[in-house]
């Protein structure tokens, strides 16, 4: 099985297998969990919708509580020692089965006929037979495509899938685990320094409903892509509670973007009616004057330009018709967005950044927090979450810390062979959690890094000296 993401619409190629590619504006108007088939032979036609009572049957038949007929398969098989491979030992040819395929033959009648047409079947052992019947249905099965609603948990999976290391190696009980830690919920102002493709934001985003704030926040000196948030299918309402910003914004160390390109413009507009005006007092007589009022008409008319434009952009944002939502996950954080959230403190802080200290990252992040806010803090190796552990701990700087590492087995649950399944991802990542204390965030903001260090070490000296 394989997990992928795809828009539904007219003209969107989707690739199913290893080299078919099919339209995906079959998928328009269908509910989730509809089915649809791939038949081998007639890929022309495209992919089919499955009926439900299929659907049942095939799911049923997947569970494991039915045998599949095995055909062919209850042939007493032998031994393999005299069997030498020739590529000669089978008689059906592809044209063959091409040609059974597209009279409609199945999977199982591609097999049998597989089964019959070849020389060594009979004398392979019972484990070779069992093996290539196997081998030969998954090879010659119709392709199933199940048209599935995207959830936190399908696009963690999808993602982990993949390419683990892009997602910082968060799995989908990570994920859980950790929102749940970080007391996430509708109405919560969420900080997120998230690494993770943005994962974090979109699960989220996911359980707040659209109520509440998440702010995507960048830190290090470059800023990271959070493309998760558009493989769900967010409402209007939902993707706005997104917005990006810095982690300097945040601080108020730096202006954000908006005010910046505001002053920009402004100071180019000054430039450009100063000139005009220097030039104008140069010139001498009627004709200089003349020049002048010229000069003062074009500097009226650059402003009056220049507010006509932010007045625009204003009702661009402001007008009748709504953002899309494309818009709304790239949305910046405003200068009133920002100062209100600094104000308030974040009551979550989650963070999945690899690259980054830990601790030297807590130190920035408290003075944002409301009191008794939860942090989490994830990572694939433990050493930088004890480090910071040892600080808060020290520091007083939060209670109820907890060090955790999640780890999930999956279990084979089937009649007379219910058994864990052995072939696991054993590492999970560990999970740094506890609440702020507002004695903790006001040393945070006071002195960046608390004093009781200094006072440690003058005493220590004091008692050396004495």
């Amino acid at each position: 099985e394989k997990l992928t993401f795809t828009w539904a619409r007219p003209g969107q190629q989707l690739r199913v297998g290893k080299r078919h590619r099919v339209d995906a504006g079959v998928f328009v108007g269908a509910p989730f969990g509809a089915k649809f088939r791939l038949v081998m032979g007639q890929e022309a036609q495209g992919l089919q919708r499955v009926p439900a009572d299929e659907c049942r049957k095939d799911a049923w038949t997947k569970s494991g509580f039915v045998d599949l007929p095995s055909g062919a398969a209850e042939v007493k098989g032998g031994h393999n020692a005299n069997i030498v491979d020739t590529n000669t030992a089978q008689g059906l040819q592809k044209g063959d089965i091409a040609a059974m395929r597209k009279e409609g033959a199945t999977a199982d009648d591609v097999v049998a006929a597989l089964v019959a047409q070849s020389a060594t079947f009979a004398e392979k052992s019972a484990y070779a037979q069992a093996k290539y019947i196997k081998k030969k249905r998954e090879k010659y099965r119709d392709i199933d495509v199940l048209m599935l609603r995207p959830t936190a948990k399908m696009v963690a999976d999808a993602y982990y899938a993949k390419s683990p290391l892009k997602v910082q190696g968060l799995r989908a009980e990570t994920v859980a685990h950790m929102l749940s830690l970080a007391n996430v919920q509708a109405g919560a102002r969420v900080l997120a320094v998230d690494h993770a493709r943005g994962l974090l934001c979109a699960a989220a985003m996911e359980r707040m409903g659209g109520h509440g704030a998440v702010c995507a926040v960048s830190a290090g000196g470059m800023e990271q892509s959070i493309d998760a948030v558009r493989n769900f299918n967010f409402s209007r309402e939902e993707a706005a509670v997104l917005t990006r910003a810095t982690l300097a914004v945040l601080e108020g160390t730096e202006e954000p973007p908006e005010r910046r390109r505001k002053a920009r413009a402004e100071g180019d507009s000054t430039e450009g009616a100063a000139g005009a005006q220097q030039a104008g007092e140069g010139e001498g007589g009627a004709q200089g004057g003349a020049q002048g009022g010229a000069a003062d008409g074009q500097s009226a008319g650059g402003s009056q330009g220049a507010a006509l434009v932010t007045d625009e952009a204003d009702d661009d944002g402001e007008g009748s018709e709504l953002p899309k939502v494309g818009s709304l996950l790239q949305r910046r954080a405003t200068a009133a967005e920002t100062s209100a959230l600094r104000e308030a403190g974040f009551t979550s802080v989650l963070v999945a950044a690899q690259a980054l200290d830990p601790t030297a990252l807590a130190k920035r992040l408290l003075p944002l927090c409301a009191p008794s806010a939860a942090i989490v803090f994830y990572a694939q190796y433990p050493q930088a979450l004890a480090e910071l552990m040892h600080w808060l701990t020290t520091e007083h700087m939060a209670v109820s810390l907890s060090l955790s590492e999640t780890w999930v087995r999956e279990q084979q649950v089937l009649p007379k062979r219910t058994h864990p399944v052995m072939s696991v991802q054993h590492v999970g990542g560990f999970v740094l959690s506890g609440f702020v204390t507002e004695e903790g965030a006001s040393k945070a903001t006071v002195h960046g890094t608390s004093a009781a260090p200094e006072a440690k070490r003058v005493k220590a000296e004091g008692g050396s000296d004495a």
